[in-house]
């Protein structure tokens, strides 16, 4: 079954890419709609999904209380049903919920409107020539705001935005295994992908920021990981995916210079690992070259804006 996404306009790319991750490729996006077959269960995992909707039927927008007419309404209604219209872009035709909503009830025996927790939430996609005519099946209640950085036990100023560690994780594809984080700091990127049921595994060389990391994930109730006080540059093992915001000059405990850090860390990663990468890099250093010197090939690239002096770049591998 093919379902349709309502992405974030915070970042459509990276929006897209995160539909596209979780439908293993299997999805095509137009602007800030995707249209994919994801697994239902995978839904509370997207982070930049504003709300996903099972497709009943798109046709051209001047027709659409025509084509509305002509759908089975009772094949598909339980109990209740509202209308909501949201226009994605400049159309300029103005559509009335009344009237369409009218529709509807019409083609019903006993209909019931119920404007909030209804059974049978219609949505109605305007965007561009075209209307998409949805049945709603999941709403973002946006449940990862309620762990930002100062909210948790052990907070960490250059923590990363919990939106986007989920996503980040996301981008991986992974449905089961490891993710590592070989630079976990407090727990942000670990936090995420425990509370996705995911085994998790961070390093950092400072004791006392993992203790913090272990306190932040035990507030949180994840009790499946494993906390090594290691070197990032020292990676010896085989890791399944690997998804870290790598740390970066002023705002970086580490007492070393980028290039005697990131390089023969993405030496090793490359050397060891087995399925993906998703990492994160500070716009003012030279990532392509130092990722090309390791022998990688950046998949996607997505770019990130933090504030006026900074941007992040968000960049799969394998």
């Amino acid at each position: 079954m093919n379902y349709i996404f309502l992405l974030s306009k915070e970042n459509i790319p990276l929006a897209q890419a995160e539909v596209a991750a979780l439908a293993q490729g299997s999805a095509r996006a137009d602007g800030c709609l995707a249209l994919g077959n994801v697994k239902p269960t995978l839904f509370r995992r997207l982070a930049y999904t504003q709300a996903v909707c099972r497709l009943l039927f798109s046709c051209p927008a001047p027709g659409l209380e025509k084509a509305m007419k002509g759908y089975e309404w009772k094949t598909i209604y339980k109990n209740s049903f509202c209308l909501r219209i949201h226009a994605l872009d400049s159309i300029k035709k103005k559509y009335d919920e009344v009237s369409l909503a009218g529709i509807i009830w019409r083609a019903l025996k006993e209909p019931k409107v119920r404007l909030e927790k209804s059974e049978t939430p219609i949505r109605i996609y305007l965007l561009g020539k075209q209307a998409h005519v949805c049945l709603l099946l999941y709403e973002n209640k946006k449940e990862f705001l309620l762990r930002k950085a100062h909210q948790r036990p052990e907070l960490s100023p250059t923590s990363l935005y919990p939106r986007l560690a989920r996503a980040m994780v996301n981008l991986t594809g992974i449905t089961r295994g490891t993710i590592t984080d070989p630079f976990c700091g407090t727990g942000g990127i670990l936090l995420e992908a425990g509370l996705m049921g995911f085994l998790v595994e961070g390093w950092d060389i400072d004791a006392v920021t993992l203790r913090k990391c272990a306190i932040n994930m035990g507030h949180y109730g994840i009790k499946k990981y494993n906390l090594l006080n290691q070197d990032a540059t020292t990676l010896n093992k085989k890791v399944q995916f690997v998804v870290a915001d790598l740390p970066y000059g002023k705002n970086s405990p580490m007492d070393r210079q980028i290039g005697e850090l990131y390089l023969p860390f993405l030496k090793q990663l490359k050397r060891h690992l087995t399925k993906k990468a998703v990492l994160g890099f500070p716009d003012f250093v030279d990532y392509k070259k130092m990722l090309a010197q390791a022998g990688f090939k950046p998949e996607h690239e997505f770019t990130i804006y933090l504030h006026k002096t900074l941007s992040k770049k968000i960049v799969v591998v394998s």
